[in-house]
């Protein structure tokens, strides 16, 4: 029986909109310091490295072309470490 770790990533993916344009999305995770993501309107990042068995706090706002920015979307996640045997998908 061959198993495979999950691994301890977190995709997210995300629009914004405004009526002039969208500067940049930025993103903090675990309180660290906010950081611009490529794209604009359509974004997403993949969040590595985060450790198994606990919660992350993921923020995240938008800023616009005069410097005007969102609300800070606030989503907590925990990852669960499972091995899975090849061949099978996670429930």
């Amino acid at each position: 029986m061959i198993w495979n770790t999950v691994s301890n990533h977190y995709l997210i993916p995300g629009t914004a909109s405004d009526m002039t344009s969208v500067d940049g999305i930025f993103v903090s995770v675990n309180g660290g310091a906010f950081k611009k993501l490529a794209g604009t309107t359509i974004w997403s990042t993949n969040i590595v490295a985060l450790a198994w068995e606990t919660t992350h706090t993921i923020k995240i706002y938008a800023k616009d072309h005069w410097g005007h920015c969102s609300l800070t979307n606030i989503k907590y996640i925990y990852l669960k470490n499972k091995l899975l045997q090849s061949g099978y998908l996670a429930n």
